[in-house]
């Protein structure tokens, strides 16, 4: 379904999050009255306007003007700073990304011409503002608000930067002139230069890991050195913590590092899948003798390894894996995370984690550890299974256990040794768990936006339930109207009608006469 709409809309549909891309997908078999996922798929096929209409959805503009009190004031201190360091000639640049109808834009601008003061004529300002939601930006070049929109506007910005028009809200030509809008991919669409803030709230939440990491490095390119990313209340530079700075006083608001610009992906592209090419010489084999030839070397060479599903409960094992794995007390588990031995547990952890979360091989670091039968050091692969069948999500995990020579055997015996081996264990471990702590606090992330996600659509439901409801009121109010005018029609006709049998009555009464 994602390629039909893809070629239909041109619109990059997997790099939403499955669980938007699905809790849209059903508002819309919903409206459509469609009761299977099939269904709406040949819909989509057939109809290019169904098509256009998920993608409106998906491109969820919820938005006011200064939302979010906390961000705001991070970002007028840093338009005082930027402000600061500015000579008189230097112009001002700001881009604001994912801007819906315009609100975020107008509110940064109000505040930026509010610092500026008398400076505001003479300041060479220029304020991107994209979206890409067509209709959203028409909205946002008019600037044209109801009351309900601009209850969160200083009084004082509303005395001195808007018009109220017929119980419209209207921003000033003044500020509108300083913003210029426009349609813009951000995943697709090269980004601006040499800008002093970025602020992207709120869009990033929608978006599978790797297309965020995309967007967080173009940031990094667009701002010059120490210029400010400001992110919503759910979102963070994550990984690239290399490349910004996070503000001591505001939360969600970085500074951009002056270390070398990564060069912008003026398209993005998913990573293509890893093409196994055979050698011919296996191709001059007959398939039985081919596969029992493997089937031999993986009995004879393959390392002990076992197969785990997403939950990690084990599937298959080969191999002798009882150096590894070990039965637990109690009741029977096949759980791998309850069954290592306790050395190579949070190593185990770690690597089907970040392996079934990246889908892509992941190897341990080695753990050296001791047990009866003398010393170890053992590293873990887990590799994601792909196979055509209706598996999903198995993972391979591979076991390795390097040789200990004797002249090491020898060194070890020494009591330094053995401190030296016990203090690289330590380090081994502590390296884990901060590995693993990391792993947590992303999938903590990950949950976070989430809910933020689940909230800004729910946000968007009631906006639209309000919309509706206001519809329906005014409806209403035209149906009563309506009545009232039969009503008042009928009784008029009722007076003609009675007028009249009056007449006919004389007319009757002179004709018997």
């Amino acid at each position: 379904m994602l390629k039909a709409l893809t070629s239909k809309t041109g619109f990059p549909f997997d790099q939403y999050k499955d669980s938007t891309l699905k809790r849209r997908i059903e508002r819309r078999m919903v409206v459509n009255k469609l009761d299977t996922l099939e269904q709406y798929n040949e819909l989509v096929k057939t109809s290019s306007s169904e098509a256009n209409a998920l993608l409106k959805d998906i491109q969820i503009s919820v938005t006011e003007f200064f939302r979010d009190k906390d961000a705001f004031d991070g970002i007028k201190q840093a338009i005082k700073k930027t402000l600061e360091r500015k000579k008189t000639n230097d112009a001002i640049r700001i881009w604001v990304a994912g801007c819906a109808t315009g609100e975020e834009a107008y509110s940064i601008t109000m505040l930026l011409a509010d610092e500026l003061g008398d400076r505001l004529t003479s300041s060479d300002i220029q304020i991107f503002a994209t979206d890409i939601d067509q209709s959203a930006i028409t909205i946002a070049r008019k600037g044209l608000y109801i009351k309900p929109n601009v209850k969160l506007i200083p009084s004082k910005f509303i005395k001195q930067y808007i018009d109220v028009i017929d119980g419209t809200f209207q921003i000033k030509k003044e500020i509108r002139d300083l913003v210029i809008f426009a349609v813009h991919d951000l995943l697709r669409d090269p980004p601006f230069s040499k800008v002093d803030l970025v602020s992207c709230r709120n869009v990033l939440i929608y978006f599978k890991r790797p297309a965020q990491e995309h967007l967080i490095a173009n940031f990094h390119y667009s701002l010059i050195p120490d210029g400010y990313l400001v992110l919503g209340a759910s979102e963070s530079v994550g990984q690239f913590n290399k490349l910004f700075n996070p503000d001591k006083h505001f939360k969600n608001i970085y500074t951009r590092k002056n270390v070398e610009r990564i060069p912008p992906i003026l398209k993005y592209q998913a990573r293509t899948p890893h093409i196994n090419i055979q050698k011919k010489q296996d191709e001059s084999l007959p398939k039985p003798l081919r596969q029992h030839v493997k089937d031999l070397i993986f009995d004879q060479y393959a390392p002990a390894l076992v197969v785990v599903d997403s939950r990690f409960d084990i599937n298959y094992v080969h191999g002798d894996v009882n150096q590894f794995i070990k039965l637990p007390e109690g009741d029977i588990n096949v759980n791998i995370l309850d069954m290592v031995i306790s050395p190579l547990r949070i190593e185990v952890r770690l690597a089907l984690q970040k392996s079934l979360r990246e889908q892509k091989k992941i190897e341990s670091q080695k753990v050296t550890y001791s047990d009866q039968s003398g010393k170890h050091t053992v590293s873990v692969t887990a590799i994601p299974v792909k196979s055509t069948l209706e598996i999903a999500n198995q993972t391979l995990l591979i076991f390795r256990d390097y040789p200990v020579t004797s002249i090491n055997q020898k060194i070890l015996t020494t009591s330094k040794a053995n401190s030296d081996v016990r203090i690289q264990e330590l380090e081994q471990e502590l390296v884990a768990t901060r590995d693993y702590l990391n792993t947590n606090i992303e999938e903590f992330e990950a949950v976070s936006e989430e809910l933020q996600s689940v909230n800004e659509e729910f946000q968007s439901t009631t906006e639209e339930l309000q919309s509706a409801n206001e519809e329906f009121q005014t409806t209403n109010e035209e149906l009563q109207s309506t009545n009232e005018e039969l009503t008042t029609s009928k009784e008029e006709l009722q007076s003609m009608n009675e007028e009249l049998h009056t007449v006919n009555q004389k007319l009757q009464t002179r004709l018997d006469e």
